[in-house]
């Protein structure tokens, strides 16, 4: 198109010659110079503009890519995190309601070997014991609800002194405990 350009204006210098007197060849110089450099930067400045907005569509096309994407990584996120949060709840009652159900069923049998031996005052020794774990299983499985309910966790030295004690108490073995957390 320069090219073309040039080529144009040389024929109408030449035509102007011609046609006109070449004494006032300074006229068209200072009327076709001007106009010639108007049209020139007004198609550089036009295809800069259109250059830029189809730069434009396509970064906006790309965000907008990106914006379904992270949307759909963060439905997956929330996903995930709802999974892990019900496995998490199924373990810890799972293992409250199985660890305490399962004591039970012993104490239970214990106490059907004592009755069929008559020994009675055992079996009724044993079914206090059974019932004050019943009564135990059931305020731990209340402790674990109640713990999903909570959202803040509690501290990690406490929780871990509160277990030691559930664990003394319901295995009736003494358990020390000494915790440093500063490492």
């Amino acid at each position: 198109s320069v090219i073309a350009s040039a080529a144009y204006l040389f024929l109408s210098a030449i035509s102007y010659v011609l046609i006109a007197d070449p004494s006032t060849f300074g006229v068209w110089v200072v009327t076709a110079v001007p106009s010639v450099a108007f049209t020139v930067i007004y198609v550089v400045m036009f295809t800069r503009q259109i250059h830029a907005r189809e730069q434009a569509q396509k970064l906006a096309s790309e965000l907008e890519l990106a914006n379904r994407q992270l949307s759909e990584y963060a439905a997956q996120v929330e996903d995930l995190t709802i999974a892990n949060e019900r496995q998490r709840m199924a373990r810890e009652l799972h293992d409250t309601l199985s660890q305490g159900l399962a004591g039970l069923i012993l104490q239970l049998e214990a106490v059907d070997a004592h009755l069929s031996a008559s020994r009675s005052e055992k079996a009724q020794v044993i079914i206090r014991q059974t019932m004050q774990q019943a009564r135990s299983t059931l305020s731990e499985a209340r402790r674990a609800i109640d713990d999903l309910r909570h959202t803040q966790l509690p501290n990690l030295e406490e929780a871990l002194h509160l277990e030691a004690d559930r664990f003394s108490k319901a295995a009736g073995i003494p358990c020390a405990m000494q915790v440093d957390l500063d490492d």
